[in-house]
């Protein structure tokens, strides 16, 4: 995302691409730490670092922590709300049902993983795939979360099928 302020810019992730470490950063408050790896690039020619970061005027950091809490809480009321009924489908999925989309929001955040979610585990259900190939904090938070509630699906799946032989 492009920021623009009088003379000045910051660009930044898309908040949906928020990783696992600075959703921590968010929710502890250490918003130049956040900040730090969120912004991309910007107008002051100076490398962005802990220090370089608290020249950024308040208001500046202020419209950019606002929509990236924005985004969590979008997240918040579309997906983790809906949490069982996602897992739920997961599960169908990996049983071989066919799912119907109907309109609920968190199909947005859906779409984009529903069909690449399998091969990030193995046969027990363990995730032996990250969708990107940093490290865990590195991971984006929401596809994390996401990931998470398929493998619950899968694992209840595979409880199933262990109980029925």
């Amino acid at each position: 995302m492009l920021y623009e302020f009088d003379n000045d810019w910051i660009e930044t992730k898309d908040p949906k691409e928020l990783s696992i470490k600075e959703k921590r950063f968010f929710e502890t408050q250490k918003y130049t730490k956040l900040l730090q790896s969120y912004i991309l690039d910007w107008s002051i020619n100076q490398k962005i670092t802990e220090k370089t970061i608290k020249k950024i005027k308040y208001r500046y950091m202020s419209f950019i922590i606002r929509d990236i809490g924005r985004e969590i809480e979008r997240f918040d009321k579309n997906v983790l709300k809906e949490e069982k009924i996602i897992t739920k489908i997961f599960y169908l999925r990996f049983k071989g049902a066919k799912v119907i989309k109907h309109g609920e929001n968190f199909w947005e955040y859906l779409d984009d993983l529903i069909f690449e979610i399998p091969y990030y585990f193995d046969h027990r259900g363990n995730i032996i795939h990250l969708p990107k190939t940093a490290g865990i904090e590195d991971q984006e938070w929401e596809k994390m979360k996401i990931i998470t509630m398929a493998q619950n699906g899968l694992k209840e799946v595979l409880k199933e099928q262990n109980n029925a032989t």
